[in-house]
This record gives structure tokens, sequence and C-alpha cells, in this order.
């Protein structure tokens, strides 16, 4: 097939966004496909008029238009849009009958309810060439690849704002350890006038910065590597220590000398993340939260209990071979090859049924 990858420009954390793209052009090109990469609005369109694509494939937030108009729409020419992050943010078009979505959490579909086709659901995946053994001589410490922005910040623009009751409201009701999508979902049903880009992204960031607050709090016995630059979350905290932001394309050597590295997913709760995947393929275990996926007792937190995160971590440091490959085996269906043929797959099926 001629296939058509659009890069969106978008570099996301650590330039993950990027390495993505990159990824995906090359998984397809090893699945046997020709492939055809555009960075701006006018190299798509001069593909679409000089070449036969059977499909657009981009991720993130789609932003090829003229005029307003997809390019899609434009071409009519079918688009896979791949979504790894919240569809509030996405700006989602739920008519088009031309843009297929891929959702990397099953529950994504909650906030997008009236799309016109079904989504297909596919984490973020690994290449083989980004592998690196189990290193038998790591760190007894932990590694915590995400971002903790300044949880005070947050709390003030919540303080300052408008809707200051309403996020209240949200922040007494909604459990940690429950489906963030489907609270929030069932929550905006009764305060429409909050459905709203900003208020989401204010909630969701709330959240976000105070999980991963309470893992990093509730870790006594480890030294914590953290990639990002030193803020004020932990001013008497002694265990932590800032490496500052690691790039994407270069994090899975820093993981493979940790014997843990800490997972919490950014309110997701129906989906394997990349950073679990990641983790497991730079050769180490993750410790990540439980959800609707993966929720083994050997390495998965909750946060009604997060006091016990120790005793996780001593368990995983006298069994870390073992878990290791337990979770090797449960990401070995998630590369970049296989979701790539999953799609081509999609599509074939699609059109051998004359649904598109």
């Amino acid at each position: 097939m001629d296939i058509l990858v659009l890069n969106n420009n978008f570099h996301g954390s650590y330039n993950s966004n990027q390495i993505f793209f990159q990824n995906l052009v090359s998984a397809f090109k090893n699945n046997g496909n020709i492939v055809w990469k555009a960075d701006t609005v006018e190299d798509a369109i001069s593909i679409y008029k000089k070449k036969k694509i059977d499909f657009s494939i981009s991720f993130s937030k789609y932003i090829y238009y003229e005029k307003n108009i997809a390019l899609y729409d434009k071409f009519q020419k079918n688009h896979y849009q791949w979504v790894s992050d919240y569809p509030p943010k996405m700006n989602i078009d739920i008519k088009s009958e031309f843009i297929h979505y891929i959702f990397i959490d099953y529950e994504y579909i909650y906030l997008c309810p009236n799309i016109l086709n079904k989504p297909i659901i596919l984490p973020l995946g690994y290449t083989k060439n980004d592998s690196i053994n189990y290193n038998m001589n790591k760190k007894k410490a932990i590694l915590f690849p995400c971002k903790v922005r300044s949880f005070a910040k947050i709390k003030t623009k919540i303080e300052n704002s408008a809707f200051r009751e309403t996020y209240y409201e949200f922040i007494k009701s909604y459990k940690l350890d429950d489906s963030f999508t489907i609270f929030y979902s069932n929550f905006i049903k009764r305060h429409l006038n909050c459905d709203c880009e900003s208020f989401f992204r204010t909630i969701n960031e709330y959240y976000r910065i105070l999980k991963r607050m309470m893992v990093i709090e509730n870790i006594e016995k480890y030294e914590i590597y953290i990639c990002d630059d030193k803020n004020d979350n932990f001013p008497s905290k002694k265990n932590i220590h800032y490496i500052g932001k690691v790039n994407y394309k270069e994090i899975n050597k820093y993981m493979n000398n940790f014997m843990i590295v800490i997972n919490v997913d950014p309110n997701y709760h129906a989906c394997i993340h990349d950073r679990f995947i990641k983790s497991v393929n730079s050769g180490s275990v993750c410790l990540t939260n439980a959800n609707m996926l993966i929720n083994s007792k050997e390495y998965t937190y909750s946060f009604d209990k997060i006091s016990l995160i120790d005793n996780i971590i001593d368990y995983i440091s006298v069994n870390n071979k073992e878990i290791y490959l337990q979770q090797k085996d449960l990401i070995k269906r998630y590369s970049w090859k296989k979701s790539c043929k999953s799609i081509i797959e999609d599509f074939s099926k699609k059109v051998k049924n004359n649904e598109i």
C-alpha cells in the first residue's frame, strides 16, 4: 500500500512524539509498504495530487487543513488519527466519514460517544532496535521518568478560577483508583458550563501531579531519580535526585540501569501506557498503578494503599528477573510493526466490506 504519514510537528514530553513519528514510518516500511512523509500542508497536498495514496495517518492532534477543510475531506481519502492523549485536547471530528481514530485507551470513547466511525484501540509500541537485554548489575534504586510540575501553581490556578467551587466539588468526589475518564464524563453531564477544554486540562493536570507526588512521597527506603528539573514539590524529602529532562530516544539506556522504573498513568484507566512498554523493552521491571488492563499484585500499586509501596518494591527487588520476564511476555504483542499490521488489516477489511 501507499501510505502518507503526516508529521504534526509536535514534540511532546522529551521529544517523544517525533520518535513515535519515526517509529511509525519505519514500521510501515518494514511491513512492505511505500511510505510518503509530509511536514507541511503544502507537502501533503502535493503528495495527494501526485501519488495514489491508500490512506494517511498522523499522531496526536490533526493539523492538516486548507481553508479550514481537513485534507482527508478535501481529497476524500481515508485517514487514521492515532490519539495518544485525551480527546478533549484533540479537536475530535465526530462527523467525517473519512477519519478513523486509533485510541490508546478503551475509555476515550466516553468522551466522544457520537463519533461516526468506531475507533480501534492500540497502545504506542516498541521497536526491537531499541530493545536492551536485562542488566544483572542494576542500581538498586528507582527511576521516575515522569514530569512532576509544580503542585502549588495548579492549586493557585484553581483557587483563582471562576469555576473554583466546581473544581472543589470534583476534587471532593473523585476517588483516585476509579476511572478518571468515566468520572469526568458523568461529572460534566451535571455541569455543562464546565464542558470545555480549559476545565478539563486543569483538573486533569491537577490529578496527574497529585498522583505522581503521592508515589514519590511514599517511597522512603529507596533512592529516587526523577527525569525532570527540580521544583518546589518536595522541599524536605532527602531521597530524591533530579537528573533533568532526558530525551525519549535516550531514556531506554537510563531505564536499563535501574532495578525499577515507576509509571504513573496520566489518568488513563484502560490503557497499557507506553512508559510501561518502554521500561520493559529497555530491560527493566516497571512498577505501575493498577488499572483495567494491568492489575498484577506483584508489580502494581493502588492509591488507596499507597503507603504500602515500599513493600511492593521490596518484593520486586527480590524477584526482579522473574517479574521482568512476566512483563516481557506481556508486551510482546505491542511492537510498532504488529500495530501497523493491525492498521493495514483494519483498512483492508473495511475496503473489502465496502465500509470505506
